[in-house]
């Protein structure tokens, strides 16, 4: 016995009965999947931020390089012989910070405690950045035991092999070469 058979033996007064049985139905599968549906946790279990965001226009991934930057053009200067030295750093990543994630929430939510102080995520671990390369330029460069010397120095500083350095006179020191 089909469906359109059964639906022919019914009356008209019970097909009525039918589609509003149908619709109920239809209602409640309806109300259940849209009470099921993935909400955010409530206000309270949110960690509150405790850092202002930077008053700059620059992004933080930019920020760091550019803190990088200073950090090594201001160790590089400070080598015997060093003279106006100029740094670039290209990042691969940025400074990532890791959670205790909760164990209870299927989502890795991390880890909130509460305390009379506030709210505090449970820190577990911080990957700092990591360096792609790293471009110096200083007229200094032209001597090649300097070049070695700032080189060994990047390497140092970030951990990073020696083809991820790139160490360049400055064109105005380089004999034959002008700038444009």
């Amino acid at each position: 016995m089909g469906l359109r058979s059964w639906w022919a033996q019914l009356t008209p007064k019970h097909r009525g009965y039918a589609v509003r049985l149908l619709v109920l139905l239809g209602t409640g599968v309806t109300l259940l999947l849209w009470g099921s549906w993935p909400n955010s946790p409530p206000p309270s279990s949110q960690p509150v931020a405790h850092s202002p965001p930077p008053a700059s226009s620059t992004s933080p991934w930019e920020a760091e390089q550019n803190a990088l930057e200073q950090q090594l053009q201001q160790v590089l200067a400070a080598i015997p012989g060093v003279q106006e030295v100029t740094v670039a750093v290209q990042l691969r990543r940025t400074l990532q910070s890791q959670y205790l994630s909760n164990q209870d929430s299927t989502t890795g939510a991390p880890l909130v405690i509460q305390s009379n102080g506030g709210q505090a995520v449970v820190p577990l671990d911080q990957v700092g950045p990591e360096v792609q390369g790293v471009v110096v330029v200083t007229p200094s460069a032209a001597n090649p035991l300097i070049r070695q010397e700032l080189t060994e120095a990047v390497e140092t500083l970030l951990g990073i092999a020696a083809y991820q350095v790139l160490v360049l006179p400055d064109a105005v020191s380089v004999p034959g070469t002008s700038r444009n």
